[in-house]
Formats: C-alpha cells, sequence, structure tokens
C-alpha cells in the first residue's frame, strides 16, 4: 500500500471524568505494536506514570512500548516541528489508522457510535431547554430587547426522530417546546403531554418531572389569562394532579398563598364547589405567609361563598387590605363584583376608588399588564353600571368591547352582565 506524506492526527477531547487520561494512559502502555506520538497538552489528576518513561528528550518522552510522549509547555509549533524531525521514530500511515478505527468499531472497545448519539441527544435537550425557559419568560414578562425575541422565535427545533424515541426526557422536552412557541397551542396538545408524564414520569428524576408539570401550569395560566377558558377543566385537573404528586407544597406541607388561590380559583370556576371548599379548609393554618387573623382564608372563602350566590357571607369574610398585591386586587375586585350582585349604593363610589387606586399605583408595585387588566374590569364595569337597564344596542356593544379584551380581569362575569342589558 502506498504511503501517504501527510501525518494523520487524532484529537482526544471530552467532558471531565469521560475517561481521556485513562485511554491516553492505554494507548501509551499497552504492547499494540504500534509507535504513536502523543501530544498532552494538559495534565489530569491521573497523570502518565514516571516508570512508564525510559528515555527523555527535553520535552519529548520515549515510553517503554514503543510510543513517544510530550507535553505543551511551549510554543506548539515548535513541539509539532520537533516531532516532525522524529518522524522516523513513530508511525504515520493511513492504513494503520483506518485498521485501529475498523478493530474499534467491530470490538465497540470505544463505543464510539453511542457516544456521538449521547453528545447529539445531550446537545439537543440543552438546547430545548434554553429556548423552553426563554419562551416561558417572554410571556411572562414580554421583555422588549429589539432583535431578540424575532431571533430566538425564528429557531426552528428540528430533533432527528431516532433520538426521540430514544429518550423520554428529550421527548417531553420537544413536546413543551411545540406548547410555548404556538399561539395558542390546541388543547390536545396538552393532554399528549400530560399524558406523557404520566406514562414516563416513573422514568425520569424526581426535580425533572415537577419542572414539566410546573411548565404545564403555568402555560395553561397565562393562556386563560388570555382568554383561553376551554383550558379550564384541565388546568384544574393538573392542579389537583400536583397536590396529590406533593409539587404545590414547601417547607414540608405549606402552600404559596398564590397557589392556594390559583387552586380554589380553578376550582370554582370549573363548578366543582364541594372539592373547593374542602380544599380550602384543609389548608387553613398551612399557607405561607398568612397572618394570626387568617385573612388569605378569609378571601378564599369569601370566593367560594360568591360562587353559591352567598353575597353577603362573601362580603363579611372580606378584609379591608391585604399584604400581598396577588390577593389585593382579586379582593378589590371580589368586593365589587358583591356590591353589584347586592344593589349597594356604594358600588360607585368604590369603583371610582379602585379606578384611582390603579392609577396612582407604581409600576414597580404593579407590572403595566396587571394593570390594564385591572383598569379594563373596572372601566367596563362602570359602563355597565351607568347603563340602562333592557338597552339592547348598548348591551351588544359593551359585549363586543368585553370580546374585544381578553386579557380583561372577571371577562366572564363582565360578559354576563353586559348581557342581561339586552
Amino acid at each position: 500500500m502506498a504511503t501517504d506524506p501527510r501525518v494523520p492526527v487524532t484529537v482526544l477531547t471530552g467532558f471531565l471524568g469521560s475517561g481521556k487520561t485513562t485511554l491516553l494512559n492505554r494507548i501509551l502502555t499497552e504492547q499494540h505494536g504500534k509507535r504513536i506520538a502523543v501530544i498532552e497538552n494538559e495534565f489530569g489528576e491521573v497523570g502518565i506514570d514516571d516508570a512508564l518513561v525510559i528515555d527523555a528528550d527535553e520535552e519529548i518522552f520515549e515510553m517503554n512500548n514503543g510510543c513517544i510522549c510530550c507535553t505543551v509547555r511551549g510554543d506548539l509549533i515548535r513541539i509539532l516541528g520537533n516531532l516532525m524531525r522524529r518522524r522516523d521514530r513513530f508511525d504515520a500511515e493511513y492504513a494503520m489508522f483506518l485498521h485501529e478505527t475498523d478493530h474499534n468499531y467491530l470490538r465497540t472497545d470505544l463505543n464510539v457510535p453511542i457516544a456521538l448519539s449521547a453528545l447529539d441527544g445531550y446537545y439537543h435537550l440543552m438546547r430545548l431547554n434554553l429556548l423552553n425557559q426563554y419562551l416561558l419568560q417572554q410571556k411572562v414578562t414580554r421583555l422588549d430587547q429589539p432583535g431578540l425575541q424575532s431571533d430566538v422565535a425564528g429557531m426552528a427545533v428540528e430533533v432527528p426522530e431516532h433520538l426521540l424515541q430514544a429518550s423520554p426526557l428529550l421527548l417531553i422536552s420537544f413536546k413543551v417546546n411545540g406548547l410555548l412557541s404556538q399561539e395558542p397551542p390546541p388543547l390536545d396538545d396538552f393532554r399528549a403531554l400530560a399524558e406523557l408524564l404520566r406514562q414516563h414520569g416513573p422514568m425520569l428524576d424526581p426535580a425533572v418531572l415537577k419542572d414539566f408539570y410546573s411548565y404545564l401550569r403555568s402555560t395553561c395560566a397565562l393562556l386563560i389569562n388570555a382568554g383561553e377558558d376551554n383550558l379550564l377543566p384541565f388546568y384544574h385537573q393538573l392542579q389537583v394532579e400536583s397536590l396529590e404528586r406533593g409539587y404545590l407544597y414547601y417547607e414540608g406541607n405549606k402552600i404559596p398563598h398564590s397557589a392556594y388561590l390559583a387552586v380554589t380559583t380553578a376550582a370554582l370556576r370549573c363548578g366543582n364547589f364541594d372539592w373547593a371548599l374542602g380544599f380550602i379548609e384543609a389548608h387553613k393554618g398551612r399557607v405561607l405567609g398568612e397572618n394570626s387573623s387568617f385573612d388569605l382564608y378569609r378571601l378564599n372563602l369569601a370566593c367560594y361563598y360568591f360562587a353559591i350566590r352567598a353575597y353577603q357571607k362573601a362580603l363579611d369574610h372580606l378584609a379591608p387590605t391585604y399584604e400581598y398585591l396577588d390577593y389585593s386586587l382579586p379582593g378589590k375586585r371580589l368586593e365589587l363584583k358583591i356590591l353589584y350582585e347586592l344593589g349597594s349604593e356604594l358600588l360607585s363610589y368604590k369603583a371610582g376608588a379602585f379606578k384611582i387606586f390603579i392609577a396612582r399605583a407604581s409600576r414597580k408595585y404593579m407590572p403595566a399588564a396587571l394593570r390594564k387588566a385591572n383598569g379594563d374590569f373596572v372601566n367596563l364595569l362602570l359602563q355597565i353600571i351607568r347603563s340602562r337597564p333592557r338597552d339592547k344596542a348598548r348591551g351588544e356593544r359593551l359585549c363586543r368591547r368585553i370580546l374585544a379584551r381578553p386579557q380583561a380581569a372577571e371577562r366572564d362575569w363582565l360578559l354576563e352582565k353586559a348581557g342581561r342589558l339586552r
């Protein structure tokens, strides 16, 4: 076989602990009959055994199996030049390297195809994780960074089918990306992803599985707030499942105040009143951030009484103020709805006060999206209050305005009241 004047080179690299030094020492110790020149750029924790060195010439060492080894202490070009001047001391034929490659492939000593497939899957998984985190945050905060959103949105995620079939973790991450990328995603996609989590849950790390459920709940909540009410039953079932798995609990058996209200609200909007009451009572005293007068528990109970049309009981359970914004705003809105149902003369005064509260709240205290949702609610409510009964034309105009504001707080309730004017 004709020899090639070029010298073949193999670069050995990998993650910490992947076996680079082990392989290197094997090359330098095994009696394989080949003279291989090795350039070592950095010694690992387990270096080359000094007992293997039989001759040293400055930076180049001759090993007792015929190979030579050097360490890059200076200029790489100079090291390569020194090696080429000693070219007669190591083999440089492509035939030898091809033979070794075929030999190792048949024996699967190095498991190269498996290793490459694993690295390919790892790359796609890490890429999906980063994209999913960005997409979810973008839905929550709507970051206004020119070019960034379009650049990320334009990154088409294509994962080879054989990798998706081989890794449930990669498959689920791919499905999550599909949910976050669509506007809005179909309900069937949510159901399919939930079924995948139930099917492959035992195979996944518990922390990873918890994160996937969090993705599902967060995406559902965002879409429901944007007017996709058809997701409510699925969202409620997802919350029940998360409670059973312990995903909503912290510090042992305590639930965050925001989750407490979110679970109650979803159950009531689905008409599951008995379950909601049982949940509210079971978690009394188990809410993170609860005060001594149980104001958070009382607001959840007020939501229940309003849902079953016990309006005066609901009003009696409301506190004058709440420490948390995610309780203060629902509390004020609930008070206005109760006063409307009771026909109270205080309604106009309270609605005006709420409008001023929203307008004067600092941007740091109340984000723009929250301000708009609550501002739309109170403005539409004031228009309903000022309408004459049985004014069909005005009722139809108000219904169109409400439908044009899918992110308005309490939209379903407002539609019901505007519809009664027709």
